[in-house]
Protein backbone atom coordinates (compact mmCIF):
# COMPACT_ATOMS: atom_id res chain seq x y z
CA UNK A 1 0.00 0.00 0.00
CA UNK A 2 2.71 2.26 0.94
CA UNK A 3 4.29 1.22 -2.23
CA UNK A 4 1.07 2.67 -4.74
CA UNK A 5 0.86 6.06 -2.81
CA UNK A 6 4.29 6.81 -3.52
CA UNK A 7 3.47 5.93 -7.05
CA UNK A 8 0.44 7.99 -6.84
CA UNK A 9 2.11 10.62 -5.31
CA UNK A 10 4.77 11.11 -8.13
CA UNK A 11 2.16 11.00 -10.61
CA UNK A 12 0.14 14.27 -8.66
CA UNK A 13 3.52 15.91 -8.46
CA UNK A 14 4.26 17.46 -12.23
CA UNK A 15 0.48 18.15 -12.52
CA UNK A 16 0.66 20.36 -9.15
CA UNK A 17 4.30 22.23 -10.77
CA UNK A 18 2.77 22.91 -13.28
CA UNK A 19 -0.07 24.47 -12.24
CA UNK A 20 2.06 25.81 -9.88
CA UNK A 21 4.45 27.19 -12.53
CA UNK A 22 1.31 28.34 -14.69
CA UNK A 23 0.09 30.55 -11.33
CA UNK A 24 3.87 32.37 -11.07
CA UNK A 25 3.72 33.46 -14.03
CA UNK A 26 -0.45 34.80 -13.93
CA UNK A 27 0.85 35.77 -10.75
CA UNK A 28 4.40 37.94 -12.06
CA UNK A 29 2.18 39.27 -15.21
CA UNK A 30 -0.58 40.84 -13.46
CA UNK A 31 2.06 42.41 -10.47
CA UNK A 32 4.20 43.89 -13.13
CA UNK A 33 0.62 45.35 -15.03
CA UNK A 34 -0.11 46.80 -11.76
CA UNK A 35 2.99 47.99 -11.21
CA UNK A 36 3.53 49.89 -14.61
CA UNK A 37 0.04 50.77 -14.03
CA UNK A 38 0.04 52.90 -10.45
CA UNK A 39 1.00 56.00 -9.63
CA UNK A 40 4.31 57.94 -11.04
CA UNK A 41 5.68 57.07 -7.07
CA UNK A 42 5.42 53.50 -7.02
CA UNK A 43 6.15 52.48 -10.82
CA UNK A 44 8.51 49.95 -10.88
CA UNK A 45 11.32 50.16 -13.33
CA UNK A 46 9.58 49.33 -16.29
CA UNK A 47 9.42 52.11 -18.81
CA UNK A 48 6.26 53.53 -19.47
CA UNK A 49 4.21 51.71 -22.57
CA UNK A 50 3.54 54.66 -25.35
CA UNK A 51 0.27 55.26 -26.81
CA UNK A 52 0.06 53.66 -30.40
CA UNK A 53 -2.34 55.65 -33.14
CA UNK A 54 -4.99 53.06 -34.55
CA UNK A 55 -7.37 53.80 -37.30
CA UNK A 56 -10.29 51.71 -37.93
CA UNK A 57 -12.61 51.04 -41.33
CA UNK A 58 -15.42 49.41 -41.81
CA UNK A 59 -14.74 46.32 -44.35
CA UNK A 60 -17.00 46.72 -47.50
CA UNK A 61 -16.41 45.47 -51.14
CA UNK A 62 -14.75 47.94 -53.61
CA UNK A 63 -13.64 47.82 -56.93
CA UNK A 64 -9.30 47.41 -57.28
CA UNK A 65 -7.94 49.10 -60.27
CA UNK A 66 -6.04 47.39 -62.72
CA UNK A 67 -3.31 48.50 -64.20
CA UNK A 68 -1.98 46.93 -67.85
CA UNK A 69 1.20 48.28 -69.55
CA UNK A 70 1.48 48.07 -73.45
CA UNK A 71 3.88 49.01 -75.83
CA UNK A 72 2.70 49.15 -79.08
CA UNK A 73 4.01 51.00 -82.60
CA UNK A 74 2.26 54.91 -83.17
CA UNK A 75 1.31 55.69 -86.47
CA UNK A 76 -1.14 58.43 -88.15
CA UNK A 77 -4.52 57.59 -87.84
CA UNK A 78 -4.69 57.60 -91.66
CA UNK A 79 -1.34 55.71 -93.36
CA UNK A 80 -2.05 54.97 -96.83
CA UNK A 81 0.16 54.21 -100.10
CA UNK A 82 -1.62 55.83 -103.55
CA UNK A 83 -1.24 52.84 -106.11
CA UNK A 84 -1.89 53.82 -109.46
CA UNK A 85 -4.28 51.89 -111.38
CA UNK A 86 -3.55 52.61 -115.01
CA UNK A 87 -0.61 53.42 -117.61
CA UNK A 88 -0.10 57.09 -118.72
CA UNK A 89 2.19 59.99 -118.75
CA UNK A 90 2.68 62.32 -116.08
CA UNK A 91 2.03 65.84 -118.08
CA UNK A 92 1.36 67.94 -114.72
CA UNK A 93 1.85 68.07 -110.56
CA UNK A 94 -0.48 70.33 -108.47
CA UNK A 95 1.30 68.86 -105.08
CA UNK A 96 4.80 68.63 -104.00
CA UNK A 97 6.51 66.62 -101.37
CA UNK A 98 5.02 67.89 -97.78
CA UNK A 99 2.07 69.38 -98.80
CA UNK A 100 -1.42 68.97 -96.97
CA UNK A 101 -3.83 67.56 -99.35
CA UNK A 102 -7.60 66.83 -99.07
CA UNK A 103 -9.95 63.95 -100.19
CA UNK A 104 -10.98 64.41 -103.90
CA UNK A 105 -7.92 66.89 -104.20
CA UNK A 106 -5.19 65.99 -107.44
CA UNK A 107 -1.91 65.45 -107.18
CA UNK A 108 -0.98 65.32 -110.65
CA UNK A 109 -3.00 64.45 -113.73
CA UNK A 110 -1.75 61.82 -116.47
CA UNK A 111 -2.19 62.42 -120.71
CA UNK A 112 -5.88 61.59 -120.52
CA UNK A 113 -6.53 61.94 -123.74
CA UNK A 114 -6.98 58.53 -125.24
CA UNK A 115 -9.19 58.10 -122.20
CA UNK A 116 -11.48 61.33 -122.51
CA UNK A 117 -12.21 60.47 -126.50
CA UNK A 118 -12.75 56.71 -125.24
CA UNK A 119 -15.13 58.18 -122.41
CA UNK A 120 -17.25 60.07 -124.59
CA UNK A 121 -17.33 57.83 -127.06
CA UNK A 122 -19.29 55.44 -124.68
CA UNK A 123 -21.14 58.16 -123.52
CA UNK A 124 -22.94 58.40 -126.70
CA UNK A 125 -23.36 54.69 -127.39
CA UNK A 126 -25.53 54.34 -124.27
CA UNK A 127 -26.94 57.50 -125.49
CA UNK A 128 -28.04 55.52 -128.88
CA UNK A 129 -28.79 52.25 -126.83
CA UNK A 130 -30.98 53.89 -124.93
CA UNK A 131 -32.69 55.64 -127.49
CA UNK A 132 -33.07 51.91 -129.66
CA UNK A 133 -34.59 50.21 -126.47
CA UNK A 134 -36.98 52.98 -125.95
CA UNK A 135 -38.19 52.58 -129.91
CA UNK A 136 -38.35 48.84 -129.19
CA UNK A 137 -40.32 48.88 -125.92
CA UNK A 138 -42.83 51.00 -127.80
CA UNK A 139 -42.79 48.99 -130.30
CA UNK A 140 -43.55 45.79 -128.36
CA UNK A 141 -46.25 46.99 -126.31
CA UNK A 142 -48.15 48.36 -129.46
CA UNK A 143 -47.62 44.74 -130.78
CA UNK A 144 -48.58 42.97 -127.69
CA UNK A 145 -52.04 45.50 -127.62
CA UNK A 146 -52.39 44.16 -131.18
CA UNK A 147 -51.84 40.56 -130.89
CA UNK A 148 -54.50 40.52 -127.93
CA UNK A 149 -57.00 41.49 -130.30
CA UNK A 150 -56.05 39.44 -132.94
CA UNK A 151 -54.60 41.88 -134.96
CA UNK A 152 -50.61 40.61 -135.35
CA UNK A 153 -49.68 36.84 -135.37
CA UNK A 154 -48.18 35.12 -132.96
CA UNK A 155 -44.94 35.21 -135.02
CA UNK A 156 -44.91 39.01 -135.07
CA UNK A 157 -46.16 39.27 -131.27
CA UNK A 158 -42.77 36.95 -130.38
CA UNK A 159 -40.71 39.17 -132.62
CA UNK A 160 -41.16 42.34 -130.97
CA UNK A 161 -40.95 40.49 -128.04
CA UNK A 162 -36.90 39.38 -128.90
CA UNK A 163 -36.51 42.73 -130.19
CA UNK A 164 -37.55 44.59 -126.56
CA UNK A 165 -35.52 42.14 -124.91
CA UNK A 166 -32.27 42.21 -127.51
CA UNK A 167 -32.08 46.53 -126.66
CA UNK A 168 -32.62 46.34 -123.16
CA UNK A 169 -29.24 43.79 -123.27
CA UNK A 170 -27.50 46.50 -125.53
CA UNK A 171 -28.69 49.20 -123.37
CA UNK A 172 -26.79 47.38 -120.18
CA UNK A 173 -23.59 46.50 -122.08
CA UNK A 174 -23.29 50.33 -123.16
CA UNK A 175 -23.90 51.40 -119.52
CA UNK A 176 -20.99 48.71 -118.46
CA UNK A 177 -18.86 50.36 -121.26
CA UNK A 178 -19.41 53.78 -119.86
CA UNK A 179 -18.55 52.73 -116.43
CA UNK A 180 -15.46 51.21 -117.63
CA UNK A 181 -14.67 54.27 -119.66
CA UNK A 182 -15.53 56.37 -117.10
CA UNK A 183 -13.02 54.37 -114.31
CA UNK A 184 -10.57 54.63 -116.93
CA UNK A 185 -10.78 58.61 -116.71
CA UNK A 186 -10.54 58.87 -112.95
CA UNK A 187 -7.61 56.94 -112.90
CA UNK A 188 -5.79 59.16 -115.42
CA UNK A 189 -6.78 61.73 -112.22
CA UNK A 190 -4.17 61.36 -109.50
CA UNK A 191 -7.16 61.98 -106.92
CA UNK A 192 -6.06 61.82 -103.27
CA UNK A 193 -8.67 59.09 -101.78
CA UNK A 194 -8.01 60.29 -98.29
CA UNK A 195 -6.81 63.47 -96.63
CA UNK A 196 -3.18 64.29 -95.13
CA UNK A 197 0.58 65.16 -95.74
CA UNK A 198 2.30 63.68 -98.63
CA UNK A 199 5.25 61.94 -97.24
CA UNK A 200 6.35 60.79 -100.49
CA UNK A 201 5.77 61.57 -104.22
CA UNK A 202 7.04 59.29 -107.05
CA UNK A 203 6.22 61.41 -109.52
CA UNK A 204 7.63 63.15 -112.21
CA UNK A 205 6.59 65.25 -115.19
CA UNK A 206 6.78 63.54 -118.43
CA UNK A 207 7.65 59.96 -116.92
CA UNK A 208 5.36 57.01 -117.56
CA UNK A 209 3.66 55.48 -114.60
CA UNK A 210 2.13 51.34 -114.84
CA UNK A 211 -0.53 49.91 -112.64
CA UNK A 212 0.60 48.64 -109.12
CA UNK A 213 2.74 51.85 -108.97
CA UNK A 214 2.75 53.32 -105.84
CA UNK A 215 3.30 57.06 -106.80
CA UNK A 216 2.27 58.54 -103.30
CA UNK A 217 2.54 58.38 -99.30
CA UNK A 218 -0.44 60.32 -97.78
CA UNK A 219 -0.35 60.26 -93.90
CA UNK A 220 -2.69 62.26 -91.51
CA UNK A 221 -1.01 62.46 -88.05
CA UNK A 222 -3.63 64.93 -86.87
CA UNK A 223 -4.89 61.93 -84.70
CA UNK A 224 -2.50 59.06 -83.57
CA UNK A 225 -3.14 55.55 -83.51
CA UNK A 226 -1.32 53.46 -81.03
CA UNK A 227 -1.56 49.36 -82.55
CA UNK A 228 -0.14 46.96 -79.96
CA UNK A 229 -0.60 43.68 -78.23
CA UNK A 230 -2.34 42.42 -75.34
CA UNK A 231 -2.03 39.08 -73.50
CA UNK A 232 -5.16 36.36 -72.76
CA UNK A 233 -4.81 37.31 -69.11
CA UNK A 234 -6.07 41.08 -69.76
CA UNK A 235 -7.90 40.86 -72.90
CA UNK A 236 -11.34 40.26 -70.59
CA UNK A 237 -10.52 43.60 -68.90
CA UNK A 238 -10.34 46.06 -71.83
CA UNK A 239 -13.46 47.20 -73.85
CA UNK A 240 -14.22 49.02 -76.59
CA UNK A 241 -14.17 53.07 -76.21
CA UNK A 242 -12.19 52.60 -72.83
CA UNK A 243 -10.28 55.63 -71.75
CA UNK A 244 -7.00 54.95 -71.25
CA UNK A 245 -3.45 56.98 -71.06
CA UNK A 246 -0.67 57.12 -73.31
CA UNK A 247 3.20 58.06 -72.53
CA UNK A 248 4.58 59.47 -75.70
CA UNK A 249 8.26 60.92 -74.91
CA UNK A 250 8.00 61.81 -71.67
CA UNK A 251 4.23 63.37 -71.86
CA UNK A 252 1.40 61.73 -71.19
CA UNK A 253 -2.21 62.18 -73.74
CA UNK A 254 -5.56 60.96 -73.23
CA UNK A 255 -6.69 58.03 -75.44
CA UNK A 256 -9.33 55.26 -75.67
CA UNK A 257 -9.77 51.62 -77.09
CA UNK A 258 -10.25 51.85 -80.64
CA UNK A 259 -10.78 47.81 -80.84
CA UNK A 260 -9.49 44.87 -79.93
CA UNK A 261 -9.00 41.64 -81.65
CA UNK A 262 -10.74 38.10 -80.80
CA UNK A 263 -7.67 36.43 -82.57
CA UNK A 264 -4.07 35.92 -81.60
CA UNK A 265 -1.38 37.52 -83.70
CA UNK A 266 0.52 35.45 -85.60
CA UNK A 267 2.99 33.36 -84.12
CA UNK A 268 2.49 35.37 -81.09
CA UNK A 269 -0.02 35.04 -77.93
CA UNK A 270 -0.88 38.34 -77.87
CA UNK A 271 -4.22 39.53 -78.99
CA UNK A 272 -4.11 42.96 -81.30
CA UNK A 273 -5.18 46.39 -79.83
CA UNK A 274 -5.69 49.51 -81.39
CA UNK A 275 -5.80 52.99 -79.20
Amino acid sequence: MKKQSKISGRRVTPLLLIMLLSAGILLTTVTGCNRRSGPPGQRGSGREATPVPVMIEEIELRNLSEYISITGKLEGITDINLISETTGRVISLHKNLGDWIDKGQEIGVLDNEVFRIRLDQAQAALSAANAAMETAVMNYNSTSQLYRTGSVSQAEYQQALYAREGAVAQRDGAAAALDSAQKAFDNSRLVAPVSGYITSLNLRIGETIFPNQVIAGIVDHRELLLRGGISDLHILSVKRNQPVRVHYQGKEYPGKVRGVGLRPLPNSASYPLEI
